[in-house]
């Protein structure tokens, strides 16, 4: 998610970026985990970039990747 902030310029932004969540997350490099994120907009946009070929399908984990790997991060 974090490469599509990287495209956009600020004319695009809804809110000023010293305000946003995603932003101040992107610039640290932390994961983001959304539970649901398949109900999401989110989704619609990672599909076009994928069938643009600009990211693999691999990039988003499944429902069960998720949910492992947040499983090990929380308990290492």
């Amino acid at each position: 998610m974090y490469k599509t902030f990287e495209r956009r310029t600020g004319e695009y932004y809804e809110i000023d970026p010293k305000n946003s969540w995603m932003l101040a997350a992107a610039e640290k490099n932390l994961p983001i985990v959304v539970p649901g994120w398949k109900i999401l907009p989110w989704e619609n946009i990672f599909v076009s970039y994928v069938i643009k070929g600009e990211i693999k399908p691999s990039t988003m984990k499944s429902g069960i990747e998720y949910m492992a790997w947040l499983a090990k991060l929380v308990y290492q």
